[in-house]
């Protein structure tokens, strides 16, 4: 992230939710609503967006962008299949059609503007069972450490 330097804006961000909801993150980026006025443990995309809300997405729709978002999990994880197109996005891609996503790309119009809303979830845990596929770069080097750490510090590394 740090080498990035061409066609790139970086910066730092806040959130509002640790440890889950993440998704309350996205709608307050993406709308620039607060969700500090929901109930304890409230959910914005599973409890009040019900019609089109105002958006990033639905702002660049109106200046020419194709809007496309992306979660690598199932559609209708925080009902996300049924609140992306009310907030603006014209497509929605889910772990189904993760692969599809360079080959929009590639096809798109030379010069069309492209929104695309890229979530990830590397590093959204758990940490407590090993993944085979996954090979841990980060050993700690400590009577005390665990292999939940080093899983963890080895994602972060990556």
């Amino acid at each position: 992230i740090n080498s990035l330097s061409e066609n790139t804006i970086k910066g730092h961000m806040l959130v509002s939710v640790f440890g889950g909801g993440t998704s309350n993150s996205e709608y307050e980026f993406l709308t620039g609503n607060s969700v500090s006025s929901l109930p304890l443990n409230g959910n914005a995309y599973t409890q009040f967006v019900k019609h089109k809300v105002p958006s990033l997405a639905s702002q660049l729709k109106q200046q020419g962008y194709d809007t496309l978002a992306f979660h690598p999990y199932k559609a209708h994880g925080w009902n996300r299949d049924t609140v992306y197109p009310l907030i603006g996005f014209d497509n929605f891609l889910d772990a189904e059609d993760y692969n599809k996503i360079i080959d929009i790309f590639n096809k798109k119009k030379a010069g069309q503007p492209l929104f695309l809303f890229n979530v990830t979830i590397q590093n959204h845990g758990g940490y407590l069972i090993a993944d085979k596929n996954f090979k841990e770069e980060i050993k700690i080097k400590d009577e005390k450490a665990t292999d939940t750490a080093n899983r963890y510090l080895s994602l972060i590394h990556e």
